[in-house]
């Protein structure tokens, strides 16, 4: 029988999957078309170089409704979740391989209470980015009307990304893991044993695959602002950080 705090971390759950898809689907199909952004008679500007436009299409959509169908269901095992070692209510239906779960993320604890804390602020900061460039916010690169330097843009350089991450911390260890409910509950015991160890491995290749992109994409980002604003985006990124105020 679900009790408060069950209920209460279930729709914290299902809170945070609509947050979490908010920020990886993009707000914009495609930036408006600006005048100075117009081919001209001389065959207008250099489109600008985007090296990872081709995780941009598909890849957010397919992305976000595995990440929905995982919230959700990992919301309605927190429902029925127990921790009697004998229990005999529906959640064995659901949830074949509860043996496989870790209680820590069935209930509120420390884990769960980080996790959901940083899905909300890195929600907060991307959303911010999101609000701050309106329709020129698009998930390929294109080149802006003007260089946004007020809100969240006086502070920081690349907010999006930093929210990104900061939602990747908390859905990592809350929901992509073996032992939460999407994978833990249909694992046989071989399997089990077969990963077990096996999922650090999978978090450092997340990290480094991420830090790749983000970088390349910053770089290709930074050249066409430089090449498009000039002193006014020089003196912009030497006066502020670009992920993390006051470190880098």
């Amino acid at each position: 029988m679900p009790t408060f705090q069950s209920t209460t971390l279930a729709l914290a759950l299902i809170a945070a999957s609509h947050i979490t898809i908010r920020c990886i689907r993009p707000p914009n199909a495609t930036a408006p078309s600006h005048p100075k952004n117009r081919p001209s008679d001389k065959g207008g500007q250099e489109k600008p170089r985007d090296r990872i436009r081709f995780i941009t299409g598909l890849l957010p959509l397919l992305g976000a409704h595995i990440l929905r169908l995982a919230f959700f269901y990992q919301a309605v095992t927190v429902l029925l979740w127990t921790t009697s070692p004998t229990d005999t209510s529906y959640l064995s239906y659901i949830c074949p391989g509860r043996q496989n779960l870790d209680p820590a993320i069935f209930t509120w604890s420390p884990t769960t209470i980080i996790s959901l804390l940083a899905i909300a602020s890195g929600g907060a900061l991307r959303l911010s980015a999101y609000g701050g460039l309106g329709p020129n916010f698009t998930f390929h690169l294109a080149q802006p009307d003007q260089l946004i330097t007020d809100g969240v843009y006086g502070y920081l350089q690349h907010p999006s990304y930093s929210g990104l991450v900061l939602i990747e911390a908390g859905t990592v260890p809350l929901i992509l893991r073996w032992d939460a409910a999407a994978a833990g509950c249909w694992m046989e015991a071989w399997m089990r044993e077969t990963v077990s160890g096996k999922g650090m491995v999978l978090v450092l290749l997340g990290v480094v695959v991420t830090g790749v992109f983000v970088t390349v994409r910053v770089s290709d980002e930074e050249r066409m602002l430089r090449g498009r604003f000039g002193k006014v985006w020089e003196d912009w990124h030497r006066r502020t950080a670009k992920f993390v105020p006051g470190l880098w």
